[in-house]
């Protein structure tokens, strides 16, 4: 890692709003959710669009 970057190891809830999931295996059966809440520790992969 660069000298410039610092790795953290922050755990903490994520609350989140008008949500879109999209599943790897089928990407076409989307669910879309009013809120939902992430524990970062559980997190493997997030995309923010």
């Amino acid at each position: 890692m660069p000298e410039t970057m610092t790795a953290l190891n922050l755990t903490a809830p994520l609350h989140l709003k008008d949500v879109t999931i999209s599943p790897i295996l089928n990407p076409d059966r989307k669910r879309e959710l009013d809120e939902m809440v992430l524990f970062t520790d559980q997190i493997v992969g997030l995309s923010i669009i």
